[in-house]
């Protein structure tokens, strides 16, 4: 005798037949992937099936993106600068922060890294770890 199997187990196999849940080896998967998460995401009170599925599907997701994403990395001097627009700041209001324009204006062009004072200085003005203000290795 056979049992009907609940709506939720019934959605569950519904989304397994639309995208089975199998590692990513194509974009085109990784797309139809994607999209899908989006729809299940956009969904008002799923259920805990669905939130189970949406999980599995974004790690999958994830995998599929790890070794093809390429780590960009920010300079210093570009973070510094980003710092000092979103603060309004000047060269000279910054040179006063760690006591050197000429400092400022070397780091800012790329010329010296900001010395260890510099970092603490910095560091303590607006309210980041030192490690923000450090070059960081690709």
């Amino acid at each position: 005798m056979k049992t009907k199997a609940s709506p939720v187990l019934d959605r569950y196999m519904e989304l397994v037949r639309q995208f089975p849940l199998r590692p990513l080896r194509s974009d085109d998967a990784h797309a139809r992937a994607v999209d899908l998460l989006v729809q299940l995401d956009g969904k008002p009170n799923p259920s805990d099936d669905e939130n189970d599925y949406a999980r599995t599907l974004a790690l999958l997701i994830t995998d599929y993106e790890r070794p093809r994403v390429q780590r960009q990395t920010v300079s210093v001097a570009e973070r510094i600068k980003h710092l000092m627009t979103e603060h309004g700041m000047t060269g000279v209001a910054l040179g006063e922060v760690i006591g050197s324009r000429t400092a400022v204006s070397m780091i800012l062009n790329g010329q010296r890294r900001p010395s260890k004072a510099h970092v603490c200085r910095l560091a303590a003005h607006f309210g980041l770890g030192e490690g923000y203000f450090m070059e960081r290795e690709a």
